[in-house]
């Protein structure tokens, strides 16, 4: 996983996502694995947009494809 500003170095990449649109997301969570961290990517710098339990709620409730 690309290092991107806003994204803890410790966290673990899972899933990278661009839409049709050209959004770029990526899903990570700890190493425990038991929260998953949704970011968009703009301009090299992540912003955090939501946290679940389940990474696939993160994908339904913010991205947009």
């Amino acid at each position: 996983m690309k290092e991107y500003k806003g994204i803890p170095k410790n966290d673990i990449g899972w899933v990278e996502i661009r839409t049709d649109s050209g959004d770029l997301y990526y899903i990570t969570s700890k190493k425990d694995r038991e929260v998953y961290y949704l970011y968009k990517i703009e301009d090299d710098t992540a912003k955090l947009m939501g946290q679940s339990q389940n990474p696939l709620k993160l994908e339904e409730k913010f991205i947009r494809r």
